[in-house]
């Protein structure tokens, strides 16, 4: 899996958590700016995933489903 370092660590979890076997890379080119905002994000947002995977239910979908076929 390939993304942020500040994504990869939960990114990671919940793959392991479902059962999936992956392998994360960083994708960071440069330091971000406002560092700390995502630090602070990521804790919510791992907060989130946690409860995700022990809950084990899908996120609710919402509207009407869109067709996939042509018509």
């Amino acid at each position: 899996m390939v993304t942020q370092g500040f994504h990869l660590p939960r990114a990671l979890f919940i793959c392991d958590r479902l059962g999936a076997d992956m392998v994360g890379v960083s994708a960071d080119l440069r330091p971000y700016r406002r560092v700390r905002w995502f630090a602070i994000r990521e804790m919510g947002a791992t907060l989130q995933a946690l409860g995700d995977v022990l809950r084990r239910e899908p996120a609710p979908v919402l509207g009407e489903p869109i067709p996939l076929d042509d018509g």
